[in-house]
């Protein structure tokens, strides 16, 4: 009990040094993102400069890119053999970013936790050389299974983890940011323990 009550006081005040309250993002250098198969189509005049078909759920990834896009160098995106990488495509050269982005692209099957774990190890590899700080992790734009092992690759300290907020019966979205870490699941995992 000793060592959990240590735990919770540095981890609070580690909490405290940190300059970013609480769902506020900020623009990252390296972006990472699972992009699930086109659905439904859009009207808004935005969206119809892109494409006369812009699915209706590639919205959140166009404001999530056009949030980055000043300071963003470089995209791994996850994907299901269903998805329609054109359509990201046309996003990117929408905002203009297409040729000045490094574009990792990773196929696999949303619902087989095997190759979504290969993908994401492979991600990890790709990213290691980066600085946690320049690392945001959008965590909902795929299946449960895919938004499970996203999380689990943005628990690194200051890594941003980003995801949609929904309103029932709404068509509006906010993408906000989530502050979890290492240190919140290893508390999660001890209360249990301790139960």
């Amino acid at each position: 009990n000793m060592f959990s009550v240590a735990f919770a006081f540095v981890y609070y005040f580690d909490k405290q040094l940190s300059n970013v309250p609480p769902g506020v993002r900020s623009p990252r250098s390296v972006l990472i993102f699972a992009l699930s198969k086109p659905g439904g189509k859009i009207d808004e005049e935005k969206y119809k400069n892109i494409s006369e078909n812009f699915p209706s759920n590639y919205k959140p990834i166009y404001d999530l890119l056009e949030f980055h896009k000043d300071v963003l160098k470089e995209i791994h995106v996850l994907y299901s053999p269903e998805s329609d990488l054109n359509h990201l495509n046309n996003i990117l050269k929408h905002l203009g970013i297409y040729e000045k982005l490094k574009y990792e692209k990773y196929e696999c099957d949303f619902n087989n936790e095997i190759y979504i774990k290969d993908k994401i190890a492979e991600i990890s590899k790709h990213i290691k050389n980066h600085e946690d700080k320049d690392i945001s992790i959008y965590i909902s734009g795929g299946t449960s299974l895919i938004t499970a092992f996203l999380t689990m690759l943005g628990l690194e300290k200051d890594r941003q983890i980003e995801y949609l907020e929904q309103y029932l019966g709404q068509s509006t979205f906010t993408i906000k940011s989530i502050e979890i870490s290492k240190e919140d699941a290893l508390l999660f995992i001890r209360s249990l323990a301790l139960e």
